[in-house]
């Protein structure tokens, strides 16, 4: 991408942050920037140069309030795209999108609406173990259910024709029952003290998203850009588990 395109398009996800974290400050919503926006917070003070998109996390409790006041409170300018606001929606994490902007993946360019600039933001759920044959299947599972209702919004993003089948099997499944499956294994466990948490939406392998949380709360405000913004008590031991010990480089 052009690098004054990229930067107009990185300019355009800071103002769905701004919004984002000024609803979170009013409700008293604890979010943190996750993945390769803590990345280049810590790296950069700001976006990695070559980085397209923007992220962040909520533990659950935190992320399902957000979701029940973000409507009412993102103005003109931005959307919510979710379930509850979109009958074609399929991932397990939530997007807030710029209004009257086009920017859309490649896989989906001709079978998804909308398409404006986005943020992402993704829920953290409880986990007890930091690695155990449970959560290797809590992981498989939600990544399992996401080609399912990606293959009943009509994107396709497997190419192997047998798995291709099976998800095509699945999918006949009504849309319902699919979503409530993926919420059940993903919030199964209701200890809200457990030692760990785990962000079963993630692309990155679940031993990765396996974290100890209270290395996410409290968090704190860290630079990112032209303002500070909030990320994880401890970001070395985050962007470690994620990156190496060689994130820095």
């Amino acid at each position: 991408m052009e690098k004054r395109i990229l930067r107009k398009l990185q300019k355009s996800e800071l103002l769905i942050l701004k919004r984002v974290d000024f609803i979170c400050q009013k409700y008293n919503i604890n979010y943190f920037m996750v993945g390769g926006t803590l990345l280049g917070a810590i790296r950069h003070k700001g976006f990695i140069p070559w980085d397209d998109d923007l992220d962040i996390g909520m533990l659950r409790d935190d992320f399902n309030k957000f979701l029940r006041v973000c409507n009412e409170e993102l103005g003109d300018e931005f959307l919510l795209d979710w379930y509850s606001t979109n009958p074609q929606y399929w991932l397990p994490f939530a997007k807030i999108r710029l209004k009257n902007t086009i920017y859309q993946e490649y896989y989906m360019k001709d079978s998804y609406e909308p398409a404006g600039i986005w943020l992402d933001i993704f829920p953290l759920d409880n986990a007890t173990n930091a690695n155990s044959l449970w959560q290797k299947f809590r992981f498989s599972a939600t990544t399992t259910l996401k080609f399912i209702l990606a293959k009943k919004s009509g994107i396709v993003m497997v190419k192997n024709k047998f798995k291709r089948f099976i998800l095509f099997m699945l999918s006949l499944l009504p849309k319902k029952i699919i979503l409530w499956l993926q919420l059940k294994i993903m919030t199964l466990n209701k200890d809200n003290n457990s030692k760990y948490v785990v962000n079963l939406a993630s692309k990155y392998g679940y031993k990765k998203q396996i974290h100890l949380r209270n290395r996410y709360i409290p968090v704190k405000k860290i630079e990112f850009e032209d303002g500070e913004y909030y990320a994880p008590a401890d970001c070395d031991y985050v962007l470690t588990k994620i990156y190496g010990q060689n994130y820095m480089q």
